[in-house]
């Protein structure tokens, strides 16, 4: 089954920032004290190169998304039913040692779980492939759309909706 999560979690993982691009792209029409001050006495609209939207709503809505999604799971068990029951299987690759080892419990043993991390392929490139996709777009997702912005002439909406459709297509390319 974990393919199918891990398609589900990548999949998310496009379609996660590109509707914040477009969510946020459409709160920046609200001017960010748009509850203290009304915009349109200060002669400010969206196209003014001092305007500032509202950001931050974005991050309000979240956190009351998050703390109602944390209701239902703090109510379950600290123990499902029947789970010690069942016997754990490891699906961990096994290297080259045959023998049962440990968990790694003291600081000193940190080099050697590192070793064996390393040893396992499927870890390892996983990582490898996770890191460089995570360095290849947040490294342009952070500051492309104030570019686009600028280089030309438009809208902080606009600009949030091309980098969110930029997102999609560059996400639906690497996947």
């Amino acid at each position: 089954m974990s393919s199918v999560y891990l398609g589900i979690y990548y999949t998310m993982a496009v379609v996660g920032p590109a509707a914040g691009y477009v969510i946020g792209g459409q709160l920046l029409l609200f001017y960010t004290d748009m509850f203290v001050v009304d915009s349109s006495t200060l002669g400010l609209t969206p196209h003014s190169k001092v305007w500032v939207g509202a950001w931050w709503i974005g991050f309000v809505f979240m956190a009351a998304f998050c703390l109602l999604l944390a209701i239902p799971i703090l109510a379950y068990p600290r123990a499902l039913p029947g789970s010690e029951k069942l016997e754990k299987v490891s699906e961990a690759h096994r290297g080259d040692t045959d023998k049962q080892k440990q968990p790694f419990t003291k600081i000193k043993e940190i080099p050697k779980a590192l070793a064996a991390l390393l040893k396992n392929p499927t870890f390892f490139f996983l990582n490898l492939a996770g890191a460089s996709e995570g360095l290849v777009i947040s490294g342009f997702a952070v500051f492309l759309p104030k570019l686009i912005e600028n280089q030309f002439s438009v809208t902080a909406v606009w600009s949030a909706l091309l980098m969110g459709k930029l997102r999609i297509e560059l996400g639906m390319v690497l996947v």
